[in-house]
């Protein structure tokens, strides 16, 4: 999901305000919390969670997917907040997409990203 800055800032604030660690397991439990990650024991075996966390709040993706919601199979939309992308012509776009969503801002990739 694409994150809004307010939560960008929400994360940057409880990473400022860190907390005590004593050792490095704890700094990491510590950071895993801060980015919205429930920590686990052992706290070692989220950080495919908390890698992609950190990558989806410092470069927010969307993927340009077909319009199921409105049945519109012939308009992509951003697969983040559902935002008109384009128009599919002969299974191709009609139109050049948007490098970023022009609603919620993330950057637009395809498959092959």
């Amino acid at each position: 999901m694409t994150q809004t800055s307010e939560e960008r800032n929400a994360v940057a604030a409880r990473l400022r305000d860190g907390g005590i660690a004593r050792n490095v397991k704890e700094a990491y439990t510590l950071i895993l919390s801060c980015v919205g990650i429930r920590p686990q024991l052992p706290a070692e075996t989220t950080y495919t969670d908390a890698m992609a966390r950190l990558a989806d709040l410092i470069d927010p993706t969307c993927k340009p997917v077909v319009d199921d919601v409105h049945g519109m199979d012939d308009e992509l939309v951003c697969s983040e907040c559902g935002c008109f992308l384009a128009i599919v012509v002969d299974g191709k776009p009609s139109e050049p997409l948007y490098r970023y969503c022009p609603v919620c801002g993330a950057r637009v990739v395809s498959d092959d990203e």
